[in-house]
């Protein structure tokens, strides 16, 4: 049973569409790995380059030097000419760049996923291998903690956490999944939840007296009802949880843009019930 004060070294990160790609290359360097492309690089180039203004003022000011005004003209025109393109390119850039991420965006996931699986599940083992040496109960206490000789893999546990919310950023923020609790929709990005069936319940004359029809196909709703309530009460102790296995087919998997669809699905089914006939 927890019985600690709730922490939060893990942050699920405000991703929207205009810095998502951003966010996308801060999971790539936190795995070691370059950007998937060389976008950011070419954005400080081309706002970086000098427009007319800038252009035609260094212009003014070099021009009591020139030696040869005929060729200091010359190129003074090509600088121009190119200042002029500058200009036109970064006004159109924003909206060009704008379109196409939100085309490729979820080949862009799904790519991320992809490229990131090894390090991320290196990451969930260390977390599984730091909750191990942790106390159950008290896990981000650093006095037990201390006490136990777990110093090293409070540490791991903390920096562990903070980190998933880094890899979590490959995903734009969605409004919480339809019927499913917002704790739990924040986190689907990285949480994999268990298949199950829809529960069937049968309800007797009593309101609050009801049967399930398939308690062993159904399990996987419960669970992500149960763990849904764990994250609404502290997040940093339900991961930790998750990567100790406590929660039946629960894992800390990083999704893809269509296996987040999927996990969506099966947030919302959790909440549902058939009642038989």
């Amino acid at each position: 049973m927890q019985t600690q004060t709730s922490t939060n070294h893990f942050q699920a990160p405000v991703v929207i569409q205009a810095t998502q790609h951003d966010y996308i290359a801060r999971a790539y360097r936190l795995a070691g790995l370059p950007a998937p492309d060389s976008r950011l690089e070419v954005d400080t180039l081309i706002h970086a380059e000098p427009g007319v203004d800038t252009t035609v003022r260094d212009l003014v000011a070099a021009a009591p030097d020139a030696k040869n005004p005929a060729q200091f003209l010359k190129g003074a025109l090509d600088k121009l000419q190119r200042a002029q393109a500058a200009d036109a390119l970064r006004g159109a850039w924003d909206g060009a760049k704008h379109r196409h991420a939100i085309e490729t965006m979820p080949q862009s996931v799904d790519t991320a996923a992809a490229d990131l699986a090894p390090a991320f599940d290196s990451l969930v083992q260390q977390l599984k291998d730091a909750a191990a040496k942790l106390d159950h109960d008290r896990p981000f206490d650093a006095e037990t903690a201390l006490a136990n000789d777990a110093g090293a893999a409070l540490t791991t546990a903390r920096t562990g956490l903070a980190n998933l919310g880094t890899y979590l950023g490959i995903h734009e923020m969605m409004p919480p999944a339809p019927d499913a609790p917002a704790a739990l929709s924040r986190v689907l990005g990285i949480v994999a939840l268990p298949d199950f069936e829809t529960e069937r319940v049968q309800r007797s004359l009593s309101a609050s007296d009801v049967t399930i029809l398939n308690p062993r196909e159904s399990e996987g709703a419960r669970t992500a009802r149960t763990l849904a309530t764990a994250l609404e009460r502290d997040q940093d102790y339900a991961l930790l949880a998750i990567a100790r296995g406590d929660y039946p087919g629960v894992t800390l998997k990083l999704a893809g843009a269509t296996e987040l669809r999927a996990r969506r699905h099966l947030a919302t089914r959790a909440q549902q019930r058939v009642t038989a006939d």
